[in-house]
C-alpha cells in the first residue's frame, strides 16, 4: 500500500495529544504519487519535527549477493537504498531533523555526508511475539551488540555528536536493550515492535488467558 499516506493519517490522530512530543514521520523514500517538496511541507505543516527514511530500502542485502548474485551496490540500487540516503539529504537541507537507518559502514557514511543527525543500526526484523523473525534468522544478543558497537564507534569518528539508537533483531524487550546500553556507546533505543507489537501481543495474550481459565460453578438443572 501507499505507507506515506497512511503515516500521514495516523499524524492527524497522534499529533496534538502529546503535545511536548516531538514527531518524526516515516518516509518511504520510493513515493510515485507525490513531489518530495509537496510532501515536505505536509510534513512541517502537520507538525512533524524530522524524518526519518522507514520503511526503509537499507536492509541486509546477502539474499540479493554471492555467487551468481549482484554485486553490492547493485543490490543496493535496486532496493532503493541509495534514494534512501537522497531522502535524508533532502530532508535536511529542507530543515528537518534527520535520522538515517543502516546495516554497515558504507550506509554510515554516506547517511552522515547526507546530514543525518542520528543513526539507527539495523540489526534486521525484530524477533519475539507471534509475528517474530525466528531467532535462527537473526543475530545472537553479543552478535548484535558487537555490530552495533562497530557501527555506533564508526558514526562517532565521522560525526562526534551524531545520535546512534539501537533497533532490531534480539533488541525486542528491555533486558537485551539494557544489555546494549551496558556494552555499547549508544544513545538510546529505537523501539518499534519491541514497544507496539510485542507488548500488545503479550497484553491481549494475558488478559483472554484469565477469561479462558475462568471455571464457571455448576448450575443447577443442567
Amino acid at each position: 500500500g501507499d505507507s506515506n499516506t497512511i503515516m500521514l493519517d495516523l499524524a492527524k490522530r497522534c499529533i496534538g495529544i502529546g503535545k511536548s512530543t516531538p514527531f518524526v514521520a516515516g518516509v518511504a523514500a520510493l513515493d510515485p504519487y507525490r513531489e518530495r517538496q509537496d510532501l515536505f511541507e505536509t510534513l512541517e505543516k502537520a507538525g512533524f519535527i524530522g524524518v526519518v527514511n522507514a520503511p526503509s530500502a537499507c536492509i541486509d542485502t546477502d539474499f540479493f549477493t554471492g555467487p551468481g548474485g549482484h554485486d553490492i551496490h547493485e543490490a543496493k540500487k535496486m532496493l532503493g537504498v541509495y534514494q534512501d540516503i537522497e531522502l535524508i539529504k533532502d530532508a535536511h537541507d529542507y530543515g528537518f531533523f534527520t535520522i538515517g537507518i543502516v546495516v554497515d559502514e558504507e550506509e554510515v557514511k554516506l547517511m552522515i555526508e547526507a546530514g543525518a543527525d542520528a543513526i539507527i543500526p539495523h540489526m534486521g526484523f525484530t524477533t519475539g511475539g507471534i509475528n517474530g523473525v525466528p531467532e535462527d534468522l537473526a543475530p545472537t544478543l553479543d552478535e548484535a551488540i558487537e555490530k552495533t558497537q562497530e557501527l555506533c564507534a564508526y558514526a562517532k569518528s565521522l560525526k562526534p555528536d551524531v545520535f546512534v539508537f539501537a533497533h532490531g533483531g534480539p533488541f525486542n524487550a528491555p533486558g537485551p536493550v539494557g544489555e546494549c546500553f551496558a556494552r555499547t556507546d549508544v544513545d538510546g533505543f529505537w523501539g518499534n515492535s519491541a514497544i507496539g507489537r510485542i507488548p500488545t501481543e503479550n497484553a491481549m495474550i494475558n488478559v483472554i488467558s484469565q477469561y479462558t481459565d475462568l471455571e464457571r460453578p455448576p448450575k443447577k438443572g443442567r
